[in-house]
């Protein structure tokens, strides 16, 4: 067990795989997707995310977000793993965004966005996403993007606190933070299963 597990599991942050599976979240789980899960809950831990509801939340957008539908991205259909937009080559160069096309866990889009992360990714994981933007695609450095950007509300000027606390738990509402309230039920409903998994 590597040491940050330890000291996830001593502060009562254990993700139950076995309770995912009987949520149906997954029927079986690659270790691309286990090592995501680690890594999220390694995120939370280092940026004092500790409110279950609050994980669970990202644990959903994650699953939401990064989902290989179609297998292109890593060679399988499977969730909460990081890709890169969908669509061909020509099609992905014909979006004026293009190169900064999205991509991780939660899709960052646009030169502007790129750059809010550009400073802090370099000083924390010592590369440059500006010129070398698939480096969102690693697992950790998308399970930074999602946790930091959540809590902080890098992505629309929302913060997961501004839904969800120790008080209040609005799980519809917290898409916000990400894409206002595109498919807000169903994430919300995803968190709601993740949330059985602690």
């Amino acid at each position: 067990m590597n040491a940050w597990m330890k000291e996830i599991k001593d502060n009562s942050i254990v993700f139950d795989f076995k309770k995912a599976r009987k949520e149906k979240l997954f029927t079986a789980m690659s270790e691309l997707q286990v090592k995501g899960i680690e890594a999220i809950l390694h995120e939370c831990q280092k940026h004092a995310v500790t409110l279950k509801t609050q994980i669970a939340y990202i644990l959903a957008t994650a699953y939401h977000e990064g989902y290989d539908y179609d297998g292109k991205s890593t060679g399988k259909v499977q969730r909460i793993v990081p890709i890169k937009e969908k669509g061909s080559e020509a099609y992905l160069q014909s979006k004026s965004y293009y190169p900064f096309i999205g991509r991780g866990y939660v899709q960052i889009t646009w030169l502007e966005n790129y750059k809010k992360y550009q400073k802090i990714i370099r000083k924390e994981f010592g590369v440059d996403i500006i010129m070398n933007p698939d480096e969102l695609l690693r697992v950790d450095i998308a399970a930074f993007v999602i946790v930091h950007g959540l809590k902080y509300g890098m992505f629309t000027g929302k913060k997961l606190s501004d839904y969800i606390t120790s008080y209040k738990t609005d799980f519809p509402n917290a898409r916000r933070v990400v894409n206002w309230t595109d498919k807000a039920e169903l994430i919300s409903r995803y968190a709601m299963s993740f949330l059985k998994c602690f």
